[in-house]
């Protein structure tokens, strides 16, 4: 039980801006395993904060603001860490037709000019789908995909090869349970099929059509390449969920 509470208190406090005042002394294999089977929860409870927040911002103001208010907000909640991969992948996408080193440009601390363009056209259109789906109030799908969408790095984590530079993410792969890996996915598809019985299957498919670009155009899988996947996955599954619920 140490280990899962350990875990998860690592996954909130990396994978999003909630810190909780507890030291984890010691980060062993199963703490690992734990901490990266806690973001598809982390992703969950991001959803209900923000769903919160535009709740109370928009008796306040109105509906518009108080949209795009939550949705800002909620890209914050988790420090713009998967957005920062996004933006590193679309450099390194462009990098490489350029005939320049990949890896390099994705260590690169800063980004380029493209990157960061694309990745404030996404923030739009990320904004803009979030709006429209607490404008008709579809609550329960958001905080659904935010979590499904979470539990695709998941699976790749554990299914996918990744570069060898990626050390911290072969450190929660080599901890994660088969037992509880299956418990986790069964849990979130579970909740997912509740909202719709597409957005899980859909969300796999997705999934796996960006892994395969990834691999053909960046060459490999990393960490950037997990927020990338995230973020598109959620993207998407908000966009296919306000369709089917017009």
């Amino acid at each position: 039980m140490r280990a899962i509470f350990e875990g998860l208190v690592l996954s909130l406090g990396y994978f999003s801006q909630i810190h909780l005042p507890y030291r984890v002394q010691k980060v062993t294999p199963r703490v690992y395993g734990f901490m990266a089977l806690g973001l598809p929860f982390v992703g969950m409870l991001l959803g209900i904060l923000t769903v919160a927040i535009y709740l109370v911002v928009s008796s306040f103001f109105d509906v518009v603001y108080g949209g795009v208010f939550a949705a800002i907000v909620y890209m914050a909640l988790y420090g713009f860490i998967h957005l920062e991969g996004m933006a590193d992948i679309i450099d390194a996408y462009y990098a490489k037709h350029s005939g320049k080193e990949v890896y390099k440009v994705l260590k690169d601390p800063t980004i380029g000019a493209l990157g960061a363009i694309g990745t404030f056209c996404f923030i739009l259109l990320k904004s803009l789908v979030l709006f429209y789906l607490f404008r008709s109030q579809l609550f329960y799908g958001v905080i659904v995909v935010m979590g499904l969408s979470r539990l695709m790095a998941v699976v790749l984590i554990y299914l996918a090869s990744f570069h060898a530079g990626s050390t911290f993410i072969m450190k929660m792969k080599g901890g994660i349970s088969l037992r509880v890996f299956w418990a986790v996915v069964s849990v979130v598809a579970m909740m997912s099929m509740l909202a719709s019985f597409v957005l899980f299957p859909l969300a796999l498919v997705v999934t796996y059509i960006l892994y395969i670009w990834l691999q053909r155009n960046i060459g490999f899988l990393n960490g950037d390449g997990l927020g990338f996947v995230i973020e598109l996955v959620e993207w998407g599954l908000f966009n296919i969920f306000l369709f089917l619920s017009m």
